[in-house]
This record gives C-alpha cells, structure tokens and sequence, in this order.
C-alpha cells in the first residue's frame, strides 16, 4: 500500500499531464482512501472495537489501493525473472520467521518491522525508476512485498483467527446448556462476544464489564438480579482483584470450568 497512498497524495500535484486519465482516477479514489484514513486517525489510539489480526475495518480500501499500485507501476517495464527473484527471496524469508515459535520475539519484530522495510524499498524503488535508474530493483520489490503479504496472510493471520474462532465455538457450546432464557451474563472484553449467537434464539442479555473497566460492575449485577434475571459471570480474562470484589459475600457456583463460567445467586 506504501506505492498506493503516495501515489493517491501525489496524484493532485506530480503526475505527469500525459497521464491525465490516469490521473484523475486516483483522484478520485484519493478521496475515498484518504477520507477513511483520516476518520480513522480522529478516533485516536484510544479507541478499540475487539481483539483482531488484521486491519478489517480498511478492507474496503484494498481494491482502491490495488488500482493504485496498478496505475503507478504500469508505465514500468516489469521483467518477470527480477519479479520471480523478489518473490522467492520473500517466501523464503517469511517461511524462516513464521516457523519460530509465535511468541518468539524475533517472529514478532519480524512480522511488525519487515513490512515497513518492505515498504520503503518499494518507494526508494519507485522513486528510482521515475528517475530512468531501470525497472528491475522495482519489480524485485514488488514481487518480495505481495508475497510477502501473502505468506504472512496465509500462515499466521489467518491461521491465527481460525483458532480464534474454533475456541470462541468451543466455548459457545459449552456455555449454552447452561444459560437460561431470559438469563443475564457478566464478562470481560472479547469473551462476552462468544455468546452473541445464542441472542438470536433467546432471551440474553450480555455485558461487557471491560468497558468502564468493572467500575459498575457489581451496581449492574445487583440490578440485573433485582429484576429478576439470573446472573452468570465469565470468569476467564476478569481481572483477579475485580473479580473478587464483584463476587465478595456472594453466593458463587461453578458451572463450567473452561470458559469459567459462574452463576452468582
């Protein structure tokens, strides 16, 4: 994407008159990508909306950026051996760090810090074959940052979020059997979406502690039970101290013990 969001910035002032049309196009989609990126970046770093591998909230803009790419490397003369070269160098690469264990400190510097790498050789690239320096370092990068891409894609983020969902429908199955209609369950952060399903065939109502961090946790539990609902609690990703104030002089059993699952009478 490095190539496509300098290309969708320069694209007002840089391009060449000749490339009119082509011009105009990324224009326009200069638009949309930069008007996403911005709303984005106005949130602030602060803001989350759960637990996720990859940044899905901008797949939108992947077909934007690819016509990007495209326009920006087609006056090029990209020779497939130096493309081929880029791509074996890579899958050779990404297969060497993604075969360390996932909590290896170099796979995961790997994984955050190559892409940047990547990035900026593309655009050194780029910048060298507008200039009449010759194509090939451009096709070699090029080939090296898809590939790149695709490996990392392939054999950890999506590995990584079936795993994610294999445990979320283990714990979903073991949960429902145990939660009535009608029922209300207390949890904190990404584990409270596991039983978001069984709302569509019940009466459930869910409640993530994790946003104002348990503040009104036991205040929401004592309500909930004041109204009737009986009141379960996951246990699994609750901060101890938390946990042990929201359960103190309660009445806990154990329904389930992965995902700890509580029932507070």
């Amino acid at each position: 994407m490095a190539i496509s969001l300098v290309a969708l910035l320069a694209s007002w002032v840089l391009l060449a008159r000749r490339h009119e049309t082509v011009r105009r196009e990324i224009c326009a989609a200069s638009l949309v990508v930069w008007a996403v990126l911005g709303a984005f970046s106005w949130a602030g770093l602060g803001r989350t909306d759960g637990f996720c591998f990859n940044q899905r909230y901008l797949l939108e803009l992947v077909p934007l950026g690819a016509l990007s790419l495209a326009w920006s490397v087609d006056r090029y003369e990209i020779r497939p051996l130096p493309l081929l070269a880029g791509t074996l160098v890579a899958a050779l690469a990404a297969g060497l760090f993604l075969g360390r264990d996932a909590d290896d400190a170099i796979r995961q510097i790997a994984v955050a810090r190559v892409p940047l790498a990547l990035a900026a050789l593309l655009l050194a690239a780029w910048g060298l074959a507008a200039l009449r320096h010759g194509s090939d370092l451009l096709a070699i990068a090029l080939g090296g940052a898809l590939m790149w891409a695709t490996v990392v894609h392939l054999a950890d983020d999506l590995r990584a979020t079936n795993r994610v969902r294999r445990g979320n429908l283990w714990a979903q199955r073991a949960m429902a059997d145990k939660l009535p209609d009608g029922a209300a369950l207390i949890g904190w952060g990404p584990i409270v979406q596991v039983v978001a399903p069984l709302r569509l065939q019940q009466r459930l109502l869910a409640v993530d502690a994790s946003r104002d961090k348990g503040r009104d946790a036991a205040r929401v539990l004592d309500e909930l039970r004041a109204k009737g609902h009986r009141v379960f609690v996951v246990a699994t990703a609750f901060p101890p101290p938390l946990l042990a104030a929201l359960l103190e002089g309660r009445r806990v059993e154990t329904l389930v013990d992965r995902p700890r699952l509580l029932e507070v009478r």
